[in-house]
């Protein structure tokens, strides 16, 4: 039986990163990043850091500005975990589970991590005992999910969408960041377990999960409006608040005046 809790909890405060502390510490932080904001100096920079295989990766998207921002993620993750781990940048060796999840190897202490981008916004989730999941999208009024949810969502959660069409767009953009920050925080794809239930009466539910032979453990997953277009979700067994950072071009900032989570 897997129980996802899914009550809505306060950040406790934007912060620089606190390495010196993080691997005592049981709070899970996120990290946001506006890829976009990186100069092409810093692009540069970035590159030579990379491995060889996520060279290759930037250099199969099409478009320049992919490129820079796949360089630009891979390369502030490496220097994060750097920082964490005491390590040079270019000294973190990942693994790679069946379904493409990154993690750190052996000879490393535990990390765990999760990273998801969107239209230039890069985010990151760390912590130091728990299996974390990330999903970051950009809310788009113009796509077309109604299709989606019809075929794929379950009927509480396709009635839940559409309650209020107002809100139905952002809804479903809420429930479906969810469903991916849930089976990335296990290394699942989200394109066989997309029927996943994730939606909420209640902070808590038992949801049913076929074929994913996961252990009987409570996952928590949180939600929040970013800069007043994207949608985001984390999942971790942490039922503890979470620690934020978000970076621009030349300094930290505080994402939420109110420094809450926005439903």
């Amino acid at each position: 039986m897997v129980n996802i809790y899914t009550k809505n909890r306060l950040i406790v405060d934007y912060q620089k990163f606190d390495y010196s502390t993080f691997l005592a510490n049981d709070q899970p932080v996120f990290y946001l990043l506006d890829t976009d904001s990186c100069s092409a100096g810093d692009v540069n920079r970035y590159y030579k850091i990379l491995s060889e295989a996520e060279k290759l990766k930037a250099s199969r998207f099409r478009f320049k500005h992919d490129q820079n921002r796949s360089i630009i993620a891979h390369a502030r993750l490496r220097m994060i975990l750097a920082a964490l781990l005491d390590l040079p940048p270019e000294g973190i060796d990942f693994n790679y589970n069946l379904f493409g999840k990154p993690f750190l190897s052996e000879k490393h202490k535990k990390i765990y991590f999760n990273l998801s981008h969107s239209s230039g916004i890069q985010a990151f989730i760390f912590s130091a005992i728990s299996e974390v999941g990330i999903d970051i999208e950009k809310i788009d009024k113009n796509f077309e999910f109604e299709p989606i949810a019809r075929s794929y969502f379950s009927k509480p959660e396709y009635g839940y969408i559409f309650e209020n069409n107002l809100d139905a767009c952002d809804r479903y953009f809420l429930l479906w960041t969810r469903k991916e920050a849930f089976l990335k925080s296990i290394g699942r794809g989200i394109g066989d377990h997309l029927n996943i239930e994730v939606f909420k009466e209640i902070n808590s539910f038992q949801p049913e999960i076929h074929n994913l032979e996961l252990e009987s453990r409570d996952f928590f997953l949180d939600s929040f409006i970013f800069q007043n277009e994207f949608r985001v979700s984390t999942a971790s067994n942490i039922h503890s608040e979470f620690t934020g950072v978000a970076e621009s071009k030349t300094d930290y900032f505080n994402i939420f005046g109110n420094k809450q989570l926005n439903r």
